[in-house]
């Protein structure tokens, strides 16, 4: 009889052993499946923030490029208005050494 409780602790022994092995690999699955949630989330994460930084990059270029624009219009204008002046100058200069050979 107690080779038969031998055998039968034996069995329960190796029966907890294999319950406690398997748990283990449960429990190393669910660590490795948390961690692949982790890794994932984190590079979304990631890829959200990379987003946001290029989208206020793109906004900062082109109100870069609006405040540029009218710059270079005003510019334009100021150009016109002194090619303007110069021009009436000229005129204006023109006409009286005209009138100053009309009147030798």
């Amino acid at each position: 009889m107690t080779i038969q409780r031998q055998r039968d602790a034996d069995m329960q022994h190796a029966h907890q052993c294999k319950e406690a092995i398997k748990a283990h690999e449960i429990a190393m699955q669910r660590q490795q499946h948390q961690k692949r949630i982790e890794r994932s989330e984190k590079c979304k994460k990631d890829l959200d923030d990379k987003v946001i930084e290029e989208e206020q990059q793109r906004t900062l270029a082109e109100a870069q490029v609006r405040r540029m624009e009218a710059e270079e219009a005003y510019l334009i204008e100021q150009l016109q208005k002194t090619q303007e002046q110069q021009r009436g100058a000229y005129d204006g200069l023109e006409q009286a050494l005209n009138y100053e050979i009309m009147e030798t």
